[in-house]
Protein backbone atom coordinates (compact mmCIF):
# COMPACT_ATOMS: atom_id res chain seq x y z
CA UNK A 1 0.00 0.00 0.00
CA UNK A 2 1.41 3.12 -0.92
CA UNK A 3 1.77 6.40 1.64
CA UNK A 4 -0.94 8.36 -0.15
CA UNK A 5 -3.67 5.64 -0.32
CA UNK A 6 -2.71 5.13 3.79
CA UNK A 7 -3.13 8.80 4.60
CA UNK A 8 -6.72 8.92 2.61
CA UNK A 9 -8.15 5.55 4.45
CA UNK A 10 -7.25 7.35 7.98
CA UNK A 11 -8.29 10.54 7.20
CA UNK A 12 -11.37 9.11 5.82
CA UNK A 13 -11.43 6.79 9.01
CA UNK A 14 -10.68 9.60 11.93
CA UNK A 15 -13.19 12.25 10.10
CA UNK A 16 -16.32 9.18 9.95
CA UNK A 17 -18.29 9.17 12.97
CA UNK A 18 -19.84 6.20 12.70
CA UNK A 19 -17.91 2.80 14.14
CA UNK A 20 -15.42 1.03 12.39
CA UNK A 21 -16.31 -2.58 11.17
CA UNK A 22 -14.26 -5.51 10.78
CA UNK A 23 -14.44 -4.93 6.88
CA UNK A 24 -12.46 -1.72 7.27
CA UNK A 25 -9.63 -3.28 9.58
CA UNK A 26 -8.97 -6.63 7.00
CA UNK A 27 -8.94 -3.59 4.51
CA UNK A 28 -6.41 -1.52 6.11
CA UNK A 29 -4.25 -4.45 7.67
CA UNK A 30 -4.54 -5.48 3.89
CA UNK A 31 -5.53 -9.44 5.34
CA UNK A 32 -9.04 -11.02 5.28
CA UNK A 33 -11.70 -11.04 7.40
CA UNK A 34 -11.49 -14.33 8.81
CA UNK A 35 -7.65 -13.62 9.70
CA UNK A 36 -9.11 -10.24 11.85
CA UNK A 37 -11.69 -12.49 13.42
CA UNK A 38 -9.00 -15.22 14.59
CA UNK A 39 -7.00 -12.45 16.00
CA UNK A 40 -10.69 -10.94 17.64
CA UNK A 41 -10.71 -15.02 18.79
CA UNK A 42 -7.40 -16.19 20.37
CA UNK A 43 -7.68 -20.09 19.51
CA UNK A 44 -9.52 -20.30 16.84
CA UNK A 45 -6.48 -20.23 14.33
CA UNK A 46 -3.08 -19.55 13.75
CA UNK A 47 -1.68 -15.90 12.53
CA UNK A 48 2.06 -14.55 12.53
CA UNK A 49 2.94 -11.90 15.06
CA UNK A 50 3.72 -9.37 12.15
CA UNK A 51 0.36 -9.59 11.20
CA UNK A 52 -1.42 -9.75 14.05
CA UNK A 53 0.95 -6.61 14.67
CA UNK A 54 -0.84 -5.25 11.76
CA UNK A 55 -3.81 -5.71 12.51
CA UNK A 56 -4.14 -4.47 16.27
CA UNK A 57 -2.59 -1.33 14.90
CA UNK A 58 -5.18 -1.04 12.49
CA UNK A 59 -7.95 -1.85 15.31
CA UNK A 60 -6.40 1.53 17.33
CA UNK A 61 -6.59 3.36 14.46
CA UNK A 62 -9.87 2.90 13.33
CA UNK A 63 -11.04 3.10 17.18
CA UNK A 64 -12.24 -0.25 16.43
CA UNK A 65 -14.20 -2.30 19.32
CA UNK A 66 -15.84 -5.66 18.46
CA UNK A 67 -20.32 -5.33 18.39
CA UNK A 68 -21.31 -7.62 21.32
CA UNK A 69 -24.81 -7.06 19.42
CA UNK A 70 -23.42 -8.67 16.04
CA UNK A 71 -21.55 -11.38 18.00
CA UNK A 72 -24.73 -12.18 20.06
CA UNK A 73 -26.97 -12.23 16.60
CA UNK A 74 -23.94 -14.73 15.24
CA UNK A 75 -23.72 -17.20 17.94
CA UNK A 76 -27.71 -16.56 18.99
CA UNK A 77 -26.28 -16.81 22.55
CA UNK A 78 -26.89 -13.22 24.61
CA UNK A 79 -26.15 -12.40 28.54
CA UNK A 80 -29.21 -10.59 28.30
CA UNK A 81 -32.36 -11.64 31.84
CA UNK A 82 -36.18 -10.79 30.97
CA UNK A 83 -37.58 -10.37 34.67
CA UNK A 84 -41.52 -9.82 34.06
CA UNK A 85 -43.13 -8.76 37.77
CA UNK A 86 -46.23 -8.76 39.01
CA UNK A 87 -46.64 -5.74 40.79
CA UNK A 88 -43.61 -3.38 40.48
CA UNK A 89 -44.87 -1.27 43.66
CA UNK A 90 -44.75 -4.16 45.75
CA UNK A 91 -41.09 -4.16 47.83
CA UNK A 92 -40.07 -7.66 46.87
CA UNK A 93 -40.05 -7.23 43.01
CA UNK A 94 -38.20 -3.52 43.34
CA UNK A 95 -35.45 -5.07 45.04
CA UNK A 96 -35.38 -8.23 42.82
CA UNK A 97 -33.46 -6.20 39.75
CA UNK A 98 -30.95 -4.95 42.11
CA UNK A 99 -29.82 -8.82 43.70
CA UNK A 100 -29.84 -9.87 39.87
CA UNK A 101 -27.25 -7.18 38.82
CA UNK A 102 -25.39 -7.78 41.87
CA UNK A 103 -24.65 -11.22 42.12
CA UNK A 104 -23.89 -12.41 38.65
CA UNK A 105 -20.38 -13.50 39.32
CA UNK A 106 -21.66 -15.88 41.96
CA UNK A 107 -23.91 -17.65 39.07
CA UNK A 108 -22.87 -21.18 38.18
Amino acid sequence: MNLANLMMRLSVALTDKKKSTIKEVAALAEVSIGVVSRVLNPGSGSVSERTRQRILEAMQTLNYTPQSAARELKTSMNNTIGLVVADIANDFFLRSPISLSVAPEKWP
